[in-house]
């Protein structure tokens, strides 16, 4: 999702997030502000784009009364093992036709109302006696008023308004067999590269995916029985890589295969006049000294029986050395020599 700014209705100001997760609603609107980029996945959390795994937390005030009193963004329930049973308390629901936020959860309303009503977010703009920060988004009891009323602007808030999915990448997962099937109970020590060499896995790649997301679903529209109820994965990964202006990159290299040492620096100035004589002698093409291509080898998935160009800028390249059951292993490859009756270009 793009996200969205959040505009409070009757006036041009917009919600935004401290560096603490504080959530103000007075400020005046930047489209891209990353701060005030806001957006509601599939569970119905309000997320931001400054603030990866953050949530709304609307009841943040109720169980921290010596904190400012205003709604607060604070880590996702959701991801939190030891506290995703109360992921409820983050969730909410868009009124598209009202632009209200409502909370499904009545721990408000029960502490501070004693009733099971549903509670909306609102502007609180200040001159009550409720002790919410002026200014801030608050909790309240649904009635309708345009305090709780909210736009939605230059952006993908929510999946109501019609929000379509982006395929990255799809495919078919090779069935493995009863006999070669993992025992229960084992370690898996797979690697960011790579999954465990020594235990069965299988996987799809997504290598040509650069378009980054807020959000990534991964769905399994069919399973190898059609009306099996159950699924069961020991570990699921999804690589990626790290794009942002704050944070810095990751340290897991890319799954392209990228040279070994860098390119021949260039000379600072151009030659400043042709050579008198061409060169006497044609330059002999040679091969460097150093490992051979192992042929076959496995690379995600497709066998290769010879040097291939495939996530290599177009230089052909080839695995020299594979693991027992024949997989290109991360890191053990080289660039094909080209020169004419080369080894490295005879298939195995």
């Amino acid at each position: 999702m793009s996200g969205a700014n959040v505009k409070n209705r009757g006036n041009d100001l917009c919600w935004s997030v401290g560096d603490n997760g504080l959530l103000l609603g007075n400020a005046t609107c930047k489209i891209s502000d990353p701060h005030q980029k806001f957006f509601m996945n599939e569970l119905g959390e309000i997320r931001v784009k400054s603030h990866p795994g953050w949530c709304l937390d609307h009841t943040y005030a109720m169980r921290n009364p010596y904190e400012s009193k205003t709604a607060m963004f604070v880590p996702c329930f959701s991801e939190d093992p030891d506290n995703n049973g109360n992921t409820v308390v983050h969730q909410f629901s868009l009124d598209a036709k009202t632009g209200q936020l409502k909370s499904p959860s009545n721990v408000w309303t029960q502490s501070f109302l004693g009733t099971n009503s549903q509670s909306c977010l609102a502007y609180n703009q200040g001159g009550d006696s409720t002790g919410y920060l002026p200014g801030g988004v608050k909790p309240k009891l649904c009635q309708g008023e345009d305090k709780e009323k909210f736009l939605f602007t230059g952006g993908q808030f929510a999946s109501s308004q019609s929000l379509n999915w982006t395929v990255i990448s799809e495919g078919r997962l090779p069935w493995t067999s009863e006999s070669n099937r993992n025992p229960l109970g084992v370690d898996i020590s797979s690697t960011y590269e790579d999954g465990d060499t020594n235990k069965y896995f299988m996987e799809v790649t997504f290598f040509n995916n650069i378009q980054p997301y807020y959000e990534y679903k991964i769905e399994f529209p069919e399973t190898r029985k059609p009306k099996s109820a159950m699924l069961q994965f020991a570990e699921l990964q999804l690589p990626g890589l790290l794009i942002s202006g704050t944070k810095p990159p990751t340290s897991r290299p890319s799954q392209q295969p990228v040279t070994s040492r860098p390119t021949q620096k260039p000379t600072h100035k151009p030659t400043q006049k042709p050579t008198q004589k061409p060169t006497q002698m044609p330059i002999t093409c040679i091969c460097p000294k150093g490992q051979s291509c192992v042929f076959p080898f496995t690379y995600s998935g497709v066998t290769y029986n010879s040097c291939t160009t495939v996530n290599n800028v177009g230089k052909l390249w080839c695995a020299t050395e594979t693991n027992s059951v024949g997989n290109y292993i991360s890191g053990k490859w080289k660039n094909c020599c080209t020169c004419p009756g080369s080894s490295d270009l005879v298939s195995a």
